[in-house]
């Protein structure tokens, strides 16, 4: 084989990756990085918050002594916020969706399967 070929098929691997990547990520290739942010929930207001990476930059920058150490609540400034997801079905508050027993995903919180 010669090294041109093995170079186009390498790189065709890497985007096929790339593609399929995309495809298959729940979170549709946003992950931390989407600009509505993520969801975390405080336990002080235990209201759901979103938080962008560069919220999140900005706060450990402004708080080098919070380092290692969850993030303080911006809404009401007393609790930590916690992460997790917002229940697509109801708008609930989980840390890892259950499943019926033929594998759909549902809310641990009010039960509902995901849409």
């Amino acid at each position: 084989m010669s090294n041109g070929l093995k170079i186009v098929l390498s790189i065709g691997g890497i985007v096929l990756a790339g593609v399929l990547f995309k495809v298959l990520d729940p979170s549709g290739g946003g992950g931390d990085f989407s600009e509505d942010g993520v969801s975390h929930w405080c336990n002080a207001c235990q209201e759901i918050v979103m938080v962008t990476v560069s919220e999140k930059v900005t706060y450990y920058e402004e708080h080098p002594e919070r380092n290692g150490q969850p993030m303080g609540c911006p809404k009401c400034g007393k609790g930590v916020l916690m992460d997790g997801q917002k229940c697509p079905a109801k708008g609930c508050f989980y840390r890892m969706a259950a499943q019926l027993p033929d594998g759909r995903p549902i809310c641990p919180v009010c039960k509902e399967p995901f849409p």
